[in-house]
């Protein structure tokens, strides 16, 4: 029984007045109509595409997962990336672990070599794995080969693998020399992790106009794709150092996400997962394939792949460069142009103002999904060599993708059936035997 109330009688709850009875209508109607208003700032995400469920579906089983991560930042420049590249290893506080086909030294890259070694003078733990090919790196000059990431950390407290030494006794075993590590990619403090196309050496990070190469890097967060390539960074150093990394020794951060990725890595031995990438966009594109290629030493299954998505109406444009630093990739790629024409691409050949090379290595479908990395299209990436590829679905990362590619169109030009015939001749094939396996 409440305080003031009679035995029988009912509580009864004092009528408001009425401009109170008023009030309370007018509140509830303002709430309903600001959070109406909320609701439409903040838009709904963008549903799948058709495109992008087929390829989910099919990276799925063959065992390639959608990870959760960061919208890709893209740099397009050695420019950027450098000065990216440096800005991470300066602000470096546990550990830096980075794998580059091709790692020298030269005054271009100076600043990132040497803030490495002061990062681990520091107590940050560095390690780089270079491919053994960087011993085979010359300057534009064809005279000077440049220093290995063996000579220049020599002596410092930076560790340093060489994947698959190349020696006198494997002569004996060829197929073992063509094992290689062609992946570019970063991770620093288990939050940053950056793939693409850009070595660390003269070539990649050459300041733009300065005979560089013209290529990108994708850069994500996100503790998934971040643990996996962890693991496969250990995974590889443990093959070809003496020092042992166990996966668990680096601490990889939860960080906030707003998209999601697959990550290709591939790893030789095991089911290419390259062939897997070539099969998703040609078997998924609806409409439209740009791929951007240095150079392509295609096989008849490769060329198969481009058949197939033309003869169902996708248009397939390939992008190849001049100006290669050695002339047996140029003349291999160019003999491949007329079995590209015959299956229904259109082939174009870039030729920057400032002989800069193209090295950009890009995958575009529909305007919709991108994928940057280190693969080729050519039977090397595809079966022997270690790639990396992040591939986003991302509108935007595909819209920047789209910009920097119409942007490069200006300098490139179609490549018709009569040059291609031209191309054909014993040279050309000569060199594309060669680099059928090696290049």
């Amino acid at each position: 029984m409440l305080r003031g109330q009679g035995p029988g009688q009912s509580r009864r709850i004092p009528s408001l007045p009425a401009k109170s009875r008023l009030v309370l209508p007018i509140l509830l109607a303002l709430a309903l109509s600001l959070a109406a208003a909320s609701c439409a700032s903040a838009p709904a995400p963008e549903p799948p595409s058709s495109l992008e469920i087929s390829v989910g579906r099919f990276f799925a089983s063959h065992n390639i997962p959608l990870l959760a991560s960061t919208k890709p930042k893209l740099y397009f420049s050695s420019d950027d990336w450098a000065a990216r590249a440096l800005e991470l290893v300066k602000g470096a506080n546990d550990y830096i672990m980075i794998s580059s086909f091709l790692v020298n030294s030269h005054r271009v890259n100076e600043p990132i070599m040497k803030a490495l070694v002061e990062k681990a003078a520091q107590g940050v733990r560095v390690y780089v794995i270079f491919d053994s090919s960087s011993y085979f790196t010359y300057l534009p000059d064809k005279k000077s080969y440049l220093p290995t990431a063996l000579s220049y950390f020599r002596g410092t407290a930076v560790r340093v693998a060489e994947y698959n030494p190349i020696s006198g006794a494997k002569l004996f075993a060829l197929p073992s020399l063509l094992d290689r590590d062609h992946r570019k990619f970063w991770i620093v403090d288990g939050k940053y992790l950056a793939a693409g196309g850009m070595n660390l050496n003269y070539y990649s990070l050459a300041p733009s106009g300065e005979y560089s190469n013209i290529d990108t890097f994708a850069e994500i967060e996100g503790e998934e794709p971040l643990r996996l390539m962890v693991d496969s960074f250990c995974e590889t150093w443990n093959r070809y150092s003496p020092e042992r990394l166990s996966p668990e020794a680096f601490d990889v951060k939860a960080r906030p996400v707003d998209s999601s990725v697959w990550l290709v890595d591939q790893i030789p031995g095991e089911e290419s997962k390259i062939d897997t990438l070539f099969d998703a966009f040609f078997g998924s594109a609806e409409k439209e394939i740009w791929m951007l290629q240095a150079y392509t030493f295609s096989t008849p299954a490769l060329v198969a792949k481009i058949e197939s998505a033309t003869k169902r109406g996708v248009k397939v444009h390939i992008v190849l460069s001049a100006n290669s630093f050695r002339s047996a990739y140029d003349e291999a790629s160019k003999y491949c142009v007329e079995d590209l024409l015959k299956a229904g691409a259109s082939v174009y050949m870039f030729d920057a103002p400032d002989d800069s090379f193209l090295h950009y290595k890009l995958m575009l479908a529909d305007g919709r999904l991108a994928a940057f990395g280190s693969p080729n299209y050519n039977f090397r990436s595809q079966y022997l060599s270690r790639e990396i590829a992040i591939v986003s679905a991302e509108p935007s990362v595909a819209s920047a993708a789209l910009l920097n590619l119409k942007g490069l169109m200006k300098y490139a030009t179609p490549v018709t059936m009569e040059e291609a015939i031209g191309y054909r001749g014993l040279k050309y094939f000569a060199s594309y035997l060669g680099m059928l396996f090696g290049g």
